[in-house]
């Protein structure tokens, strides 16, 4: 009961950082929008989406705070962002069966195949791999099955053995080619990607370099080696990193980990290429950035130590007694799973004592999977973490890179930080100390013009008080509705109506509009006079103006802000506005 507490407690202190997150982030976004187009900007799609997706603001949560302020909000590039996720999410969950949804004939073609022999896991090349089915695409959403395809085509070929490792567990497919053929049949395939089917079918996706690949030919199936070497160390630290996760941050019942141990570390997602490893965790809170460090330095150490790995095929049951970590929701084979385990250091005693830092004689790391590994912990070469973030509610992302990926990682970051020395003339030891004072420059920079054109603005208002103001009888109001200088945005008019009505006094109404780009912004201000005797209400006047205009917002009573899309219904509006603040001021 008390870690139910517990975790509902955590729970709720998640979703009130997030929904404060959330309002930052919402105010940002309506910030930036109002800098735009004179003050009468769009909330991008992209941005709406973010919080809908991220901090679980609907779209019409968004919309309502934008017509506050008079802006809209890009629906179009929200629904894009929508429409592109569904795509992600199908992507993610997809199982294809070429036998299930393919044409007769299709499914024909893969049952006489059979299913391919995988030998990847000791072959880097396999000779005499016989094709055993060619499909080519007949249309954008349909398959023909033609037994051959040409120099030029994109096709999907079937072997009846591979050295191929087809995407599957995280890990991305391997690359590499077909090759074979005799003289006047030479074929050339480059291996492009690799997907398991339905019945244990391997579908080579190739494109077809030189000449022809036809079912019954005989070809030598070649893996790249280099990318194969990179995408199984990657695939072995990503390994290493949930077993230094676990260490670091199992301090709460979880699931047993390796010699014991709790973690309140579970994988939730992975994805391995030769390029990069990502790894998603379920935690109960973010790691600080010294835990990240000090994971980061374990798993180096154990990269140092040189570390052997094993690999052992075994009962499920005898697995997860030994204590396996496996994957939650997978399915696996009862019979038989296949269990890699980073063994302790050669020469070293195995009752060393984890808990003064000496994890030398333990098994570190002990998984159920199918993917590639390293045969030695040192093949990996160098591990670091190269980011890390949220994605949703207790979840994590950590990304990181290895061996020759680290080198070219920090190349890259060795390139921008020469060329920002260079630019900024100063030595990249002082570099950090130049960005932080040209920031502090910048914003102070864009504070005192901001300040300069809000005094020009009001310099120029004041010359013009005079021509603008009307006077009612019989209350003795003053009123002024009238467009400015479209150049104004929403605060710079907000600005010059309450100084208006400062000037004119306590009973006047000031409403003002600025159009820029075909969009319209209004605000409206009154003094307390107007507010209490009179019942004005600004916020409903500048709201049904902008309503005219194709868009909406308010506000208060004596200081309101509202937009409108379509700029050519201007005057109409500011009739509207006009009349209805005459016959409020001209009431007794």
């Amino acid at each position: 009961e008390a870690a139910v507490i517990e975790e509902l407690e955590r729970e709720e202190t998640r979703f009130l950082a997030t929904l404060e997150r959330g309002e930052k982030r919402l105010a940002d976004a309506l910030a930036r929008a109002q800098q735009t187009n004179g003050g009468v900007g769009v909330v991008a799609g992209e941005e709406a989406f973010e919080l809908y997706d991220t901090y679980g603001f609907p779209l019409e949560l968004t919309q309502e705070a934008a017509a506050e302020l008079g802006l809209a909000v890009d629906e179009g590039g929200f629904e894009k962002c929508m429409q592109q996720q569904r795509e992600r999410a199908r992507a993610a969950h997809e199982s294809v069966d070429l036998t299930q949804d393919g044409s007769e004939e299709l499914k024909a073609a893969l049952e006489a195949a059979g299913p391919t022999a995988f030998l990847g896991y000791d072959a880097l090349e396999v000779r005499n791999a016989r094709v055993t089915a060619v499909v080519v695409a007949a249309s954008a959403d349909s398959d023909e099955v033609l037994g051959r395809a040409d120099e030029g085509e994109l096709a999907r070929v079937v072997l009846d053995r591979t050295p191929f490792y087809a995407e599957g567990g995280g890990q991305v497919g391997d690359r590499g080619e077909l090759v074979g053929g005799g003289a006047g049949s030479e074929c050339v395939c480059e291996v492009i990607d690799v997907r398991k089917e339905a019945g244990g079918v391997t579908m080579h996706i190739v494109n077809v370099k030189r000449g022809a690949v036809q079912v019954g030919m005989e070809l030598t199936a070649r893996v790249d080696a280099e990318l194969r070497r990179r995408t199984r160390a990657h695939h072995t630290a990503t390994h290493l990193l949930q077993a230094a996760l676990r260490m670091e941050l199992g301090d709460c019942d979880g699931v047993d980990g390796v010699d014991g141990e709790k973690a309140s570390v579970a994988q939730a997602g992975s994805r391995v290429d030769p390029h990069r490893l990502r790894f998603d965790f379920t935690a109960p809170a973010a790691p600080s950035a010294a835990q990240l460090e000090r994971v980061e330095a374990r798993i180096n150490r154990w990269i140092a130590e040189a570390r052997a790995t094993e690999i052992q095929s075994m009962p499920l049951q005898d697995a997860i007694s030994r204590g396996a970590v496996a994957m939650f929701g997978e399915k696996y084979d009862s019979s038989e799973v296949r269990v890699i385990s980073v063994l302790p250091m050669m020469n070293r005693v195995p009752d060393s004592d984890p808990s003064e830092g000496d994890d030398s004689g333990r098994v570190v790391s002990m998984e159920l999977c199918g993917g590639l590994h390293v045969t030695n912990t040192a093949e990996i070469g160098a591990f670091k973490v190269v980011a890390e973030s949220g994605i949703a509610a207790g979840v994590r992302r950590v990304e990181a890179v290895c061996g020759s990926a680290v080198l070219e990682w920090a190349s890259e970051r060795d390139r921008i930080v020469s060329e920002l020395s260079a630019r900024l003339k100063v030595p990249v030891d002082n570099l950090t100390e130049r960005v932080l004072a040209l920031v502090e420059d910048g914003r102070a920079s864009a504070k005192e013009l901001e300040k300069v054109r809000m005094e020009l603005m009001i310099a120029k208002s004041d010359a013009l008080l005079g021509e603008r103001v009307e006077r009612l009888a019989p209350t003795g109001a003053s009123m002024i509705v009238s467009e400015v200088d479209g150049s104004a945005d929403g605060d710079a008019l907000k600005a010059v109506a309450s100084r208006w009505v400062q000037k004119l006094g306590e009973l006047s109404v000031v409403i003002l509009a600025a159009k820029t780009d075909g969009k319209v912004v209004f605000v409206g201000a009154a003094g307390n006079s107007a507010v209490k005797d009179q019942q004005v209400h600004v916020g409903q006047i500048v709201g049904a103006a902008a309503k005219l205009c194709g868009g909406g917002g308010g506000g208060r009573p004596n200081l309101a802000q509202a937009g409108g899309k379509d700029g050519s219904k201007l005057i109409d509006a500011m009739k509207l506005a006009a009349d209805t603040v005459r016959s409020k001021l001209s009431s007794e």
